[in-house]
């Protein structure tokens, strides 16, 4: 006789010659059913095998579903399929934090007071940016499954914005003294190489000696690192935008000539401890090692304390645009050489003005001043 739905069900598998307890446990977030099964090779055992599953599924039942749970089974159906690993890595962080502050608390039992509290208590803006962002879209998802009755992250503020700091471009004597001022050859390299292009420190870092073509005077933006914790990892540029031929002046090419040769010693040195990878790493640790962005910026700012500077790596890229638009080189160019989508963000985010630049315009001004008559 056929069971009633729900009952589960036993059939013979004739590729295993089994008999085949199962039973339905749930839904998926994308709507999937959720079964579980057990196999025994008499009709008789599988009969037990499917009262032992019906009851562990009653006895889940009578749990609640919680916040923490349900948040991560919608975060590895909606989310982990469309990042990437290392994105996915921020999410697992997110959702640690998540734990922390809903362990056991069931899903219908969060409130809007208590979700708003988690994103108050947390240190980091962007930490709490991103547990509410995760929480709001898993909370809407049950919503629409009807496992809630209301959305409870109606209302619940996202922190302040934090004040935007101004920033103070180094001048090229400034940018001398910072490069002075770095304790090793990689750090020199990568920071002489971000000032004369205006490329993001990542992709500096993400630079191996297949993209440098010293003798034409030009390196090629394919590749990012990224770092999570410690481990390092090598991802797609951030755009589309991003992949691009950048041209470079002679100096730096020969310091990067000169760089090379330092490098092929460390190489010989090291012997069978060297951990550069077989595409060649440029900017790496003393042994070959790729370096991590987060590692980067710790040398870099112990290298700009010590030149008494307050800069930091973006800071380099600021630089050169805003350098580039002072000596008059068009808009159009700048966006290319960083590797921006559009112009507009060149021109409002990474160009600033230049106290020279204002006496200049005053000097002009001069001549077309109109003296009231006397």
């Amino acid at each position: 006789m056929k069971r009633a739905n729900g009952q589960g069900s036993i059939y013979y598998d004739k590729r295993r010659k089994r008999y085949v307890a199962r039973v339905t446990v749930g839904r998926r977030a994308t709507g999937s059913l959720i079964r579980r099964q057990r196999s025994a090779r008499t009709k008789r055992e599988a009969k037990l095998l499917l009262k032992e599953l019906l009851e562990t599924r009653a006895q889940e039942a009578a749990r609640p579903v919680t916040v923490a749970a349900y948040v991560r089974e919608y975060a590895e159906v909606f989310k982990k399929p469309r990042v990437r690993a290392t994105t996915w890595l921020n999410y697992l962080s997110i959702l640690a934090r998540v734990d922390a502050h809903f362990s056991g608390l069931a899903l219908a039992a969060l409130t809007p007071v208590a979700l708003q509290r988690a994103v108050n208590e947390e240190k980091s803006r962007c930490t709490a940016q991103r547990l509410l962002v995760l929480v709001r879209g898993a909370m809407r998802q049950a919503y629409a499954e009807g496992r809630v009755d209301r959305d409870p992250t109606v209302g619940v503020r996202a922190p302040a914005p934090a004040p935007k700091k101004s920033i103070v471009v180094p001048t090229l004597d400034e940018t001398r003294r910072l490069v002075r001022a770095a304790v090793t050859p990689a750090l020199r390299m990568a920071i002489q190489i971000q000032f004369a292009t205006g490329m993001r420190a990542e992709e500096v870092l993400g630079l191996t000696w297949q993209d440098v073509d010293l003798e034409n005077r030009q390196l090629f933006v394919r590749q990012v690192t990224n770092q999570v914790g410690r481990a390092v990892f090598i991802a797609p540029p951030k755009s589309r935008a991003s992949r691009r031929t950048v041209a470079l002046p002679s100096r730096l090419v020969a310091d990067m000539a000169r760089y090379r040769a330092w490098q092929d010693a460390r190489r010989e040195t090291a012997g069978a401890n060297w951990r550069e990878p077989p595409e060649g790493q440029f900017i790496c640790t003393s042994d070959g090692a790729p370096i991590g962005i987060r590692t980067y910026e710790r040398a870099f700012r112990k290298a700009a304390k010590n030149a008494a500077l307050a800069v930091t790596p973006h800071t380099l890229r600021h630089a050169h645009a805003t350098m580039l638009i002072a000596a008059g080189w068009s808009p159009k160019d700048v966006q290319e050489r960083l590797g921006h989508a559009s112009v507009r963000v060149t021109l409002d985010t990474y160009t600033h003005p230049l106290p020279e630049r204002s006496r200049k315009i005053a000097d002009w001004l001069d001549g077309v001043y109109l003296a009231a008559e006397r």
